[in-house]
């Protein structure tokens, strides 16, 4: 809920999505706008949007998903204009910590393949440190060809 009403200060319209129905009833609660909408949406099933999106955000999530991130990169981008941008962030082949709510360990040339297979063009991509944890993240910004 925090994210998307930072992002509904510059956006027309932001759809903020969770598979929790207790998630989206506290985010109505705390973080609702007049252009956010919030809704219960499982990423691990073939979901849409009421319409096309010039944007989609999803930070820290394709690796707790139970579908394979090829998927989950197919529904992102199906939910894409045809200019669309996809963020997308993940946590960088930590195999070292044991997470079991990671489905997937990602590396960053992993992610940058597969989004050149769906016709995305990187245009901007960082790596941040956590200095406290010694974890590494990759934050990447693609637009569809």
């Amino acid at each position: 809920g925090y994210g998307t009403s930072i992002l509904a200060e510059v956006a027309s319209k932001v759809y903020g999505v969770d598979r929790s129905q207790e998630t989206i009833e506290f985010a109505n609660k705390y973080w609702q706008k007049p252009n956010v909408v919030f809704s219960v949406l499982d990423l691990d099933t073939d979901f849409t949007l009421p319409d096309k999106v010039d944007v989609v955000v999803s930070l820290e999530t394709i690796e707790h998903l139970n579908s394979p991130i090829c998927t989950s990169l197919d529904r992102f981008r199906n939910c894409l204009n045809s200019e669309g941008i996809l963020v997308i962030s993940h946590p960088i082949n930590e195999s070292q910590r044991q997470n079991y709510h990671n489905h997937f360990e990602i590396s960053v040339n992993y992610i940058l393949d597969l989004l050149q297979e769906r016709e995305f063009v990187v245009i901007d991509q960082k790596i941040q440190h956590h200095p406290k944890h010694e974890l590494r993240h990759h934050v990447v910004a693609a637009r569809l060809r």
